[in-house]
C-alpha cells in the first residue's frame, strides 16, 4: 500500500475541491506496483477515463500498446475488473466492446496523433466513444462516491 496523502484539515475547510484535487494528483503520480488493491481499483479507472478525455479509445488503445506492447491485455483486464469494482458497469462493457475490435485485427502503432486516424477506418470507435461520453453516472462520479468510501487508503486529514 502506498501511504495515503497528507491534507491539512484548515486547508480542506477552505477549499472543499482540495480533497478531490488529491485524490487526483495521488492517482496521477502513484506507482502501480507499490498500490494496495483498493488504491488500484481507483487508478486503473483514473487512466482510462483521462484518456477517453483526451483522444478516445483508439489514442487509449495505443498509448498502452507503446508503454506494455504484448502486455495490454493483462492491463485490460485488470482494467475491466476495477471499472466493477467502482460500479462502472456500463464503462466496462464499452471498454470490453472496444477492446474487441481494436483486436479484431492487425495493427500498425503510433503515438502521432495525426497519424493515429490514418491507422484506423473512419470513425471506427466513434460509436463507443459516444457511449462512453454519455455514460451516467461518469466515472468521475463514480470514483467521488469510491474515495468518499476508501479515503483512508488515500488521503489522511490531519
Amino acid at each position: 500500500m502506498i501511504k495515503p496523502a497528507e491534507i491539512d484539515r484548515r486547508q480542506l475547510e477552505k477549499d472543499p475541491h482540495l480533497l478531490w484535487k488529491t485524490f487526483q494528483k495521488f492517482l496521477s503520480k502513484a506507482d502501480t506496483t507499490e498500490m494496495d488493491d483498493v488504491q488500484m481499483a481507483a487508478q486503473l479507472p483514473y487512466w482510462y477515463h483521462a484518456d477517453m478525455q483526451s483522444g478516445g479509445h483508439l489514442q487509449y488503445f495505443e498509448e498502452k500498446y507503446q508503454k506494455l506492447g504484448d502486455k495490454l491485455d493483462v492491463l485490460l483486464l485488470a482494467t475491466l475488473d476495477a471499472l466493477k469494482i467502482i460500479r462502472a458497469n456500463r464503462q466496462a462493457e464499452i471498454l470490453a466492446a472496444a477492446a474487441d475490435l481494436y483486436f479484431s485485427r492487425p495493427r500498425r502503432h503510433t503515438l502521432d496523433t495525426d497519424k493515429l486516424a490514418q491507422l484506423s477506418p473512419a470513425g471506427e470507435f466513434q460509436e463507443l466513444d459516444e457511449e462512453y461520453r454519455h455514460c451516467s453516472p461518469g466515472i468521475a462520479e463514480l470514483l467521488e462516491e469510491y474515495l468518499t468510501a476508501h479515503q483512508d487508503h488515500f488521503i489522511k486529514i490531519i
